[in-house]
């Protein structure tokens, strides 16, 4: 089966090109597919009148306040490169505005964005394109995913655009934002389309809802054409696309590093009447791809037969994944519910994981992984009771403690790493009933991690997997 990939040549647009097959292929014939788009998804009302620093639109050097959630670009930076500064007619300065004055100015720029929603309107590009020239170096910080949202309200367009011209070494840092809302029919990248030589985008503290790539490749993140793309304490949840649902890392003229640290890639969805591939996760390319302490979870393929879905939870067709201390769980696939491995040089690297079950993967309830390139997952986490007392009188009690740190060989794995902590992270109800008719009591959110058994009555747990005891 063949796809295609996103390849962003400088000076120019991405462009489509075909993608190596998958060994053995057959199937899919390359399609004018690119990268990307976003599903438009209802953002989060403004309650109230939202803090906005004072509508002055001052500019100190290498930084910008902005002071409106109103889409709009009365100072003119957008469509003149000489404005580097200033708010508009209106007093105010708007995120789009704040974005331009920075592409249009030389040297690090900052750009802090209040809490409310900004919704994108038909202004300009309509999508928000951070960091135009050779060199850029932008960040842009919210006030929190929670209280900063960046949503498109328009139809067919994704909401950020990064290193639009792909001139290459352009850095764009972003955190403490949501992003929702986008669509990405040309080049893919719903909610984020980046990727050039030298780029490095950073995501921290970062939300990327509900945007789509109909027909193309990365609902969430397109990311190709060379470049490094570093995503850490951030949700990827409830984009889809063709390929890639959550995200699509698509390198191959241009080798780069992904590296993912504490994050969720959830709920995302790949769809393809010809078979789709990578619900969370798609990568292609000679690339790196790091993976620690972060959850792949209920991330689904749907379309062609089921021998022809690929990578319920991660595609890997090319380049290595060192993955570790991570939850790979109720992901859905025809093949490699948790992870496939196209041959031909593709490396799995991952041990020290928890695949939703004590037997590891392929293991009833547990991910499984297939393909014929290299995997190596063991050993791999499981989960270990541990009482304080061997014998428990009747009306008595004892604590019992669960880690997950203690790996398929018997090593506790507790000084290099464990799987993602509460309360970010769904937390696990272990509970047993000892008889006697009485009901178990449910497990509250924050609850202790000891397992408390009264001998004669019941038996219950509150689990958080990750640290020991």
């Amino acid at each position: 089966m063949t796809k295609d990939e996103l390849v962003r040549v400088a000076g120019d647009r991405p462009r489509a090109v075909a993608r190596g097959g998958r060994g053995g292929g057959g199937g899919r014939s390359p399609s004018a597919r690119r990268l990307l788009s976003i599903a438009v998804v209802a953002a989060a009302p403004l309650l109230g009148v939202f803090a906005l620093a004072p509508a002055t639109g001052a500019h100190a050097a290498g930084s910008y306040t902005v002071t409106t959630t109103s889409d709009e670009d009365d100072a003119g930076a957008c469509s003149s490169s000489t404005i580097t500064s200033g708010a508009g007619t209106d007093g105010n300065l708007s995120l789009r505005e704040a974005i331009c004055e920075a592409n249009n100015a030389s040297g690090a720029q900052t750009i802090s964005v209040g809490a409310g929603t900004y919704n994108l309107g038909n202004v300009g590009t309509s999508e928000l394109q951070v960091g135009k020239n050779a060199g850029a170096n932008i960040t842009i910080t919210g006030a929190g995913a929670a209280s900063t949202i960046i949503h498109q309200t328009i139809a067919s367009q994704r909401v950020f655009d990064l290193d639009f011209n792909v001139n290459g070494n352009v850095t764009v840092n972003i955190s403490g934002v949501t992003i929702s809302g986008g669509t990405g029919t040309a080049f893919g990248g719903g909610g984020i389309l980046a990727g050039g030589p030298g780029d490095n985008t950073t995501l921290d503290h970062v939300v990327i809802t509900g945007n789509t790539a109909p027909g193309q490749q990365g609902g969430g993140i397109g990311y190709g054409g060379g470049g490094n793309l570093t995503i850490t304490n951030s949700d990827i949840t409830n984009n889809s696309s063709d390929f890639g649902g959550g995200v699509a890392f698509n390198q191959t003229t241009n080798a780069g590093n992904l590296t993912i640290t504490n994050s969720i890639i959830s709920g995302n969805t790949a769809a393809n009447a010809s078979g789709a591939s990578g619900g969370g996760l798609a990568v292609t390319g000679n690339n790196t791809v790091t993976i620690n302490s972060s959850t792949f979870a209920n991330n689904t393929l749907s379309g062609g037969s089921a021998v022809s879905q690929h990578g319920g939870a991660i595609d890997l067709e090319a380049g290595t994944l060192n993955m570790s201390f991570s939850r790979i769980v109720g992901n859905s696939a025809g093949n490699g519910r948790g992870l496939y491995v196209v041959g031909g040089g593709a490396i799995a690297n991952a041990t020290n994981n928890w695949w939703g079950c004590n037997g590891g993967p392929g293991a009833t309830g547990c991910g499984d992984t297939q393909g014929s390139g290299a995997i190596h997952t063991s050993p791999y986490l499981k989960l270990t009771l541990t009482a304080d007392a061997t014998q428990i009188n009747p009306n008595a009690g004892t604590g019992v403690h669960a880690s997950t740190t203690i790996n398929s060989s018997s090593v506790d794995t507790s000084a290099t790493g464990h799987l993602p902590d509460s309360p970010r992270h769904t937390q696990h109800c272990l509970r047993r009933h000892a008889g006697h008719g009485q009901p178990e009591p449910r497990c509250p959110c924050g609850g202790p991690r000891e397992l408390d058994l009264h001998g004669g009555r019941y038996r219950r747990q509150w689990v958080r997997l990750g640290h020991a005891g």
